[in-house]
């Protein structure tokens, strides 16, 4: 799954991706809007675990019509209204990738790409399975 991450094109996508969830999590009013919004909440990522990145990336995929009524709702245009500098390019930034189609269409295609390891990788991460026969019925 690392080496999948770091194919061109991924690699830009994932740092988008963690842009977006940082964001939402570094900040009060898009995080409290997105409760309002959606039971969900975004997830983090760890570096210690394999594919986090991709289970976030379905979570973000999951919250995609929240993340872009976000972006719409009156309390953003406030909210938007009162950053400056760096914090206003970047408010400008999320608002750009979330209203981005492109965005959302890139992780669904990448998550079908990966979809068939990251199975595998998931199975074999369990507790529950006895690994190799639930790879060998897998496959």
């Amino acid at each position: 799954m690392k080496a999948l991450g770091e194919l061109d094109g991924i690699d830009s996508l994932i740092t988008d991706l963690k842009f977006v969830i940082n964001y939402v999590r570094n900040h009060g009013t898009p995080r409290s809007l997105l409760r309002k919004l959606h039971k969900l909440s975004m997830l983090v990522w760890a570096g210690t675990r394999f594919g986090t990145m991709f289970i976030c990336m379905e979570r973000v995929i999951e919250l995609e019509s929240a993340l872009r009524k976000l972006v719409l709702h009156e309390d953003w245009d406030g909210f938007l209204a009162k950053q400056s500098g760096e914090a206003k390019t970047k408010a400008t930034r999320f608002r750009g990738l979330v209203e981005d189609r492109s965005f959302f269409a890139k992780m669904k295609k990448t998550g079908q790409l990966t979809e068939r390891t990251y199975a595998t990788m998931r199975i074999c991460d369990s507790d529950i399975y006895n690994t190799v026969g639930a790879v060998y019925d897998f496959f």
